[in-house]
């Protein structure tokens, strides 16, 4: 539409010469542009020097009408947002303030903050009259922070470790990593949360301590660890907190990190037990040697007495006392031997169901007289790579282990199947795994001593037992790559499997 000359020539005497010249010398001089401009043509009537500096123009060209109209010089991407402002402020008759971009002459860009004001003359036009000031500075300073602040959240957000922060002990944020090392989701976001809640039971007096004692005056970083609680409970979190002074007002805050470190702690728990019972081994195969040598000359005195005619039916009563004695001391030297240092066996494709089946009927013969072993294999098990004496002295230590446990008698069930199901306890493999399992309807395991069980020496038999059986079986499952889990409720009874990678994967890795 365009604006009829009756609307222009208004505009022209809308201000004497002498109030518009000196209004001009005044707007030039406070700074910034002030410009005068006609709705919907966007036809220029007045602008300031300022033009110049701001948009490369000179005054004289923009209000010439070979010159850009107004709404050319805002940028195509802000031009319907600043019609929008422009006529909405004059439709409520207010002034308006609004931030968008313009285009030199030179074709950069530039940023303005636009205030002023629209009057509505007539029925389809409306003079806008407004003040423009650069804050193209500003716009770059606010765009760095941000992307700084996209920068460093793209940090937190992709980080391994986990990050939180805490003020007056309570969660104020948490990225991915640290809500995924306490099992939660992005849905349940723990803002405004106790960290204590997190915290084991037992680890809750401590650490709650810790936090109750932190300032600026002392240490301002702290490490400790901590058992979690829900869907990841007893994982080990290793956390570092730093104090934070946020601004006045604000008060004082915790900014923590958290790492997963439960294999870690688990793969150092086993190598100590594992340098635990080198030591050992070392010890007991000196001893059993040294043993070795006393029997020899108990036995050689023995056979001398009972070779001897002249001596009684009572001294030879006693011989087979003291050569009774000397066989079971044989025993105990040899299990001492076989868990200080594996013997000189080589491990070969082994199927543990004949192996068991051939070891069985001899065990037989050594439990109790009511004692029932029960033995069920799966047809077509995986064969395993171990050496048959190791595996024998598995079945061997775990069913007399169960015999003990069953004084009265009863059954003993054994099996053997294959598992594709990665076990509980610590292997080097993925798997699959060859399951033999023992099971019995004894006493049970008192809770308090589940966790030695396969220390050496270690035993709940008091002067029946050696503490050396089920060392000697997490030594031989450990060495072929496999584990032994435990399941045990008092006076329910006890089951203990061994699981062995199978040949195939063995061969694989």
């Amino acid at each position: 539409m365009t604006l009829p000359r009756e609307s222009d020539r208004y505009l022209d005497r809308a201000v004497s010469p002498s109030a518009f010249e000196s209004t001009r010398v005044l707007l030039n001089r406070i700074g910034g542009t002030a410009y005068r401009c006609t709705l919907p043509e966007w036809n220029t009537k007045f602008v300031t020097a300022g033009s110049r500096t701001l948009l490369g123009f000179d005054p004289r060209h923009l209000t010439d009408e070979s010159g850009p109209r107004w709404d050319e010089l805002i940028h195509p991407g802000d031009r319907e947002s600043v019609a929008c402002a422009m006529m909405e402020a004059a439709r409520l008759d207010r002034p308006y303030d609004i931030e968008y971009r313009m285009i030199r002459l030179d074709g950069t860009r530039r940023w303005v903050r636009d205030r002023g004001g629209c009057v509505r003359h007539t029925a389809w036009s409306t003079v806008v009259e407004g003040l423009l000031t650069d804050i193209t500075e500003r716009k770059e300073r606010e765009d760095a922070t941000t992307r700084r602040l996209s920068f460093y959240e793209t940090l937190l957000e992709e980080s391994h470790t986990g990050v939180f922060l805490l003020k007056n002990q309570c969660i104020e944020y948490a990225n991915p990593q640290f809500l995924e090392h306490l099992g939660l989701s992005d849905d349940t976001v723990p803002k405004g949360m106790p960290f204590i809640r997190f915290v084991s039971e037992d680890d809750r007096d401590g650490v709650d301590q810790l936090l109750q004692s932190l300032d600026f005056e002392g240490e301002p970083v702290r490490r400790f660890e901590f058992r979690s609680v829900g869907a990841k409970a007893d994982r080990i979190i290793l956390a570092q907190l730093n104090l934070l002074q946020f601004d006045a007002g604000e008060g004082d805050g915790i900014m923590g990190s958290t790492l997963d470190v439960t294999d870690r702690r688990r793969a150092e728990s086993r190598y100590h037990q594992a340098q635990k019972m080198e030591s050992l081994g070392n010890l007991a195969t000196g001893v059993a040697h040294d043993f070795n040598n006393v029997l020899a000359v108990i036995n050689s005195a023995s056979y001398l007495v009972s070779a001897d005619p002249t001596n009684g039916a009572s001294v030879l009563e006693g011989v087979r006392d003291i050569r009774e004695a000397a066989a079971r001391g044989a025993s105990l030297s040899r299990q001492l031997m076989a868990f200080g240092r594996a013997p000189d066996l080589v491990a070969q494709r082994v199927e543990p169901g004949r192996v068991i089946e051939e070891v069985l009927p001899l065990l037989r013969r050594l439990l109790h007289k009511t004692a029932e072993v029960r033995y069920s294999g799966q047809d077509g098990a995986s064969c395993v790579w171990i050496a048959p004496p190791h595996l024998e002295q598995i079945v061997m230590n775990l069913v007399l282990n169960a015999n003990d446990a069953t004084s009265n008698g009863g059954p003993i069930d054994v099996g053997v199947r294959r598992t594709d199901a990665r076990p509980r306890c610590p292997t080097k493999g993925e798997g699959p795994f060859v399951e033999i399992s023992v099971r019995d309807r004894g006493t049970g395991i008192e809770p308090q001593f589940m966790k030695r069980l396969f220390e050496p020496y270690f035993t709940t038999k008091g002067d029946r037992g050696t503490g050396l059986g089920l060392a000697n079986v997490w030594r031989i499952a450990t060495e072929a790559g496999g584990c032994v889990g435990v399941v045990s409720e008092v006076g329910t009874g006890s089951t203990f499997t061994v699981y062995l990678p199978v040949a195939e994967a063995v061969s694989d890795s």
